[in-house]
């Protein structure tokens, strides 16, 4: 019966629908068919009567206009909706949707509280049919679109897609526009939506998912209020991701951020336990801006008062705050006594039972080691040891070992500091242990193992590097690399793919590997080291700082491959690699440098050309490794490393005819005297600037004079001053006219100083010899084929030893000997080097009464220990330098061109300092010396003479 009811008003709808004629609505016999065929849902409730019906009062809502149908419409098909059938009344389908939202949500609720996949897989089904069922740009999507995005992130979180979080993402970001638009932005919205770009950047690293993330917490916060309940943690979780931003990347606009952030929430705190929060901030600021009232305010905040003594942990976090401030009046003033305060307040912190006492120790034990580094007072260093231990037992001691691995691991870095201060193999060795302990004491359910086994992986290849330089028990290297090797594995297995780590670990694997494929050559050890480095370099994204280490590593592994099976496309490959690794700006200048090294290196026989291009970007990389914040110290200890580097890349450069001269002189001049050149920056003559901007040239010289002086305590950041000088230097070349300032000069520039004469610029290398002759004609290569690096090093060894014994010599024939093997080295100096120069400038000895020509020598590295001006055949009066040239020696072109320039004008106050010593204790007198002097004082105006015995101002 009731099949033959849905038969008879399911081909009247279909008629109506087909035709368009709603008459039949008002057929009485129809209308008594729809309710026998409504009836009948009492006892059977099927979803095919319910889309006739629903249809049925559908057409009747269009034919006669009354709402009531259309709400009975919409309640028989809401059912079908849930079930997802498809065959519904377009029109109706907002209304519908709207509807089953309220069961909906009901059964959001049973999918999160229940485990059953399918059934969530069914939800998220739903709602993304509501969501698309009402209107794009309707109020209801503020409302919808979150519990669509809640669904997906728990499926998400239970399975681990990527694809869920991203669409999560973009429900979230399609409620915050229905928001936006509506002016219906809801704050708890935006704290939502930045804990899924939060998710979704730990596990993929996407920088910008965080800046999203910070910029979402910030909108909320300030529509926010204290009152609402996820205020607090939004504080907490936005104070935190913009102080990492500033730890991390320097980013001075995240700590103004911060600072306003703990500001507004001190001030609704009445306890003040966000006080020492600010005053951190604060602190910090001050220390990157130097403004006096960022630390003023920060110990306004920070002190915890006279007297205060410290009864509970949170009074101790406090008093350990105002420490670190201390320690900060100490770096800016220079009181020793700050410092000690700061140890002091550490050590009444301590006395306070708390939670965590060792922590407290283990940061107390992190100070002291603080002023070792200060004071170089190993007692310290010492005690920081001594009370690291400390740490570990009270750990050990205390009920939860949780913490555990991380103490032995700080123990392990001081017992490794202290190593390397006194060399004993003990504390090495011992600091090994402890990293192996904290890795074998972490479960596999600790989140800290991988990072655990990758310390010990990295401590275990030191002590394989040591062992190696020393030729030390190589079957114990092997031990120790096997062991690296080992822990290196487990690091990567507790890193799955996503984890932000794994692409570091897979590195230290990778090199581990290599290195043992070196020891021991295997095939298998190269391949899987090649698999786990081409892994790794999918972990991170281009242009990010890992990656260069990464492509660094994977270039080595190739190289390897090539050298064992060889073949044009993989070394196509590795040079590719170390490339990629090299031009990766936000990468170490000293990891660029070798990268470059590298791929030359692999290309230098095939292609010289491309091979000296590359050397000459590393060449280029040098002034800015040897930054000038870094010290002398330690920048003579960076660039020690790439001393040969200037000459290999010229050598590369000469083997081009045509450009290679150009192109020599241009590295000589960038790679050599690089701290020389640094230092002609510093005199730069600011006459015209002066003219220009006062400010300006007075901002200027103040920052070198900051720059240059002695590292200390109580000097401002080093690094800071050399941001302020770079941004000086950019604001000074914005003037008209000084766009060229403290550039380079160019080949033009360069080549006009050879109006007074010729100069010559050696290079040598392991392999040849060249002089550049600079001439008003241009620059051009003269091949030296008797002088190179090696042969020069024994005749600088061999003159010098001859010059020792002529001064020591017991006797006259010894002395005669020592001379000469000095005039020996003279004459292979003239054969090799001098005489080749001259010949080719066309300089023969000079007639008596003729001019004599000018040559300005230009020697560097060691071939500058010999003295080019006395070249020559001892006793001819043709074949040496002093019969053909008067000689000048020069460090650079640019260094010649620097002292070259105009004087400024004096004031009479101040002049030229010329000192004589005409007696030298230990050396010969120079009689002459008085005379001399006093000759170069009168080409000086205001020129101060001193000599051993009296002061002097000679003739203005």
């Amino acid at each position: 019966m009731r099949q033959d009811l849905l038969s008879l008003v399911a081909a009247r709808v279909l008629e109506m629908s087909a035709t368009g004629d709603l008459s039949a609505v008002a057929d009485p016999e129809a209308l008594r068919q729809a309710r026998a065929l409504a009836d009948s849902l009492a006892a059977d409730d099927l979803p095919e009567v319910r889309v006739v019906l629903g249809w049925w009062h559908w057409l009747r809502h269009r034919g006669t206009g009354d709402p009531g149908e259309f709400r009975r419409a919409v309640e028989l098909l809401v059912p079908c909706f849930l079930l997802e059938i498809d065959a519904l009344p377009e029109p109706l389908l907002p209304a519908i949707a709207v509807a089953a939202a309220v069961p909906a949500v009901d059964l959001l609720r049973g999918a999160f509280d229940g485990a059953d996949p399918q059934h969530l897989s069914a939800v998220i089904r739903l709602w993304r049919r509501i969501t698309a069922a009402v209107p794009a740009d309707g109020q209801e999507q503020i409302l919808y679109q979150p519990l669509l995005s809640s669904a997906l992130l728990e499926r998400f979180l239970r399975a681990g897609d990527d694809a869920d979080l991203d669409a999560a993402l973009q429900a979230s970001e399609r409620a915050l526009r229905a928001g936006a638009a509506h002016d219906r932005s809801d704050p708890r919205h935006l704290f939502d939506h930045a804990q899924l770009l939060l998710i979704r950047n730990r596990r993929s690293g996407r920088r910008e998912d965080l800046n999203a993330a910070v910029a979402a917490l910030g909108l909320a916060f300030s529509a926010g209020s204290p009152g609402d309940g996820w205020w607090d943690p939004c504080v907490t979780q936005l104070g935190g991701l913009l102080a990492s931003q500033y730890e991390h990347f320097g980013d001075a606009r995240a700590l103004d951020q911060l600072i306003e952030v703990y500001a507004r929430a001190s001030a609704a705190d009445p306890a003040g336990h966000r006080r020492g929060l600010l005053a951190t901030a604060l602190h910090h600021r001050f220390k990157r801006s130097g403004q006096p009232e960022d630390l003023a305010a920060a110990v306004r905040l920070g002190d915890p008062g006279p007297g205060f003594v410290p009864s509970d942990h949170a009074d101790a976090e406090r008093l350990a705050q105002w420490a670190d401030i201390l320690q900060t009046r100490f770096e800016e003033h220079g009181d020793p006594a700050d410092l000690n305060a700061s140890l002091d307040a550490h050590r009444r912190a301590l006395r306070v039972p708390g939670p965590h006492p060792a922590h407290r120790h283990s940061g107390y034990a992190n100070t002291l080691r603080l002023r070792y580094q200060q004071t170089g007072d190993l007692a310290d260093l010492d005690e920081s040891v001594a009370v690291h231990r400390q740490a570990l037992d009270l750990a050990q001691r205390s009920s939860s070992g949780n913490d555990l691995p991380m103490f032995r691991s700080n123990l392990g870095l001081a017992l490794v500091t202290r190593f390397e201060r006194t060399a004993r193999e003990e504390d090495l060795d011992e600091a090994v242990e402890l990293h192996r302990q904290a890795a074998s004491t972490g479960g596999r359910e600790d989140v800290r193992r991988g990072l655990l086994h990758a310390n010990l992986g990295g401590a275990l290849m030191r002590r394989v590097e040591l062992r190696t330089t020393a030729d030390d028990d190589p079957g114990a290297a092997d031990d120790d690399l096997g062991q690296a090797i080992e822990a290196l594995r487990t690091a990567v297995a507790a890193a799955p793919p996503g984890h932000r780590d794994r692409g570091r670990y897979l590195v230290n694997l990778g090199s581990a590997l290599l290195l043992r494929q070196r020891r021991a050559p295997e095939h298998a050890l190269l391949a899987e080291a090649e698999e786990r480095l081409r892994e790794a370099v999918t972990c991170q994204p281009d242009g990010h700082p890992d990656r260069a280490s990464v492509h660094l590593a994977l270039g080595q592994v190739l190289r390897a491959r090539f050298d064992r099976e060889g073949g044009e496309p993989l070394r196509a490959e590795a040079v590719s690699a170390f490339v990629r690794a090299a031009e990766n700006t936000s990468a170490a200048l000293v990891l660029r440098i070798r990268a470059y090294e590298a791929a030359s290196y692999l290309v230098a026989e095939s292609a010289p050309g491309r091979a000296a291009d590359l050397l000459e970007a590393a060449v280029r990389l040098l002034p800015h490794l040897a930054a000038r914040q870094l010290g002398r110290d330690g920048q003579q200890d960076l660039l020690k490393e790439f001393r040969t580097l200037t000459a290999q890349a010229v050598a590369l450069a000469l083997t081009r005819p045509e450009s290679g001269p150009a192109q020599a002189l241009r590295l000589l001049e960038t790679g050599r005297a690089v701290l020389l050149s640094q230092a002609l920056d510093v005199r730069a003559d600011l006459g015209a600037l002066h003219e220009r901007d006062p400010g300006l040239a007075g901002r200027y010289l103040e920052l070198n004079d900051r720059l240059s002086r002695p590292r200390s305590p109580s000097a401002a950041d080093p690094h800071r001053v050399a941001q302020e000088l770079a941004e000086t230097v950019a604001a000074i070349r914005r003037l008209d006219g000084f766009a060229t300032f403290l550039e380079p000069p160019t080949l033009g520039e360069l080549l006009a100083e050879t109006a007074q004469g010729p100069i010559v610029a050696f290079t040598l290398s392991r392999t040849r010899g060249d002089a550049l002759l600079l001439t008003s004609g241009g620059v051009r290569a003269l091949p030296l084929p008797g002088l190179d690096a090696t042969a020069t090093l024994d005749k600088v060894t061999e003159f010098y030893g001859a010059l020792h014994l002529t001064q020591t010599g017991t006797t006259l024939a010894e002395r005669a000997a020592a001379q000469a093997a000095m005039n020996d080295v003279l004459a292979w100096l003239w054969r090799v080097a001098a005489r080749p120069v001259l010949d080719a400038l066309r300089l023969g000895p000079v007639t008596a009464g003729g001019a004599w020509p000018r040559i300005w020598w230009a020697s560097g590295g060691i071939l500058s220990l010999l003295p080019l001006h006395a070249a020559g055949v001892p006793g001819s009066e043709t074949d040496a330098v002093l019969h053909r040239a008067v000689s000048s020696s020069i460090p650079t072109v640019r260094a010649l061109r620097h002292a070259r320039r105009p004087l400024p004008p004096g004031d009479g106050r101040h002049g030229a300092l010329v000192v004589a010593m005409p007696t030298t204790p230990g050396g010969p007198d120079l009689e002459h010396a008085a005379a001399e002097a006093a000759a170069v004082a009168g080409h000086l105006p205001h020129a101060v003479v001193l000599t051993p015995r009296r002061a002097s101002r000679a003739h203005p």
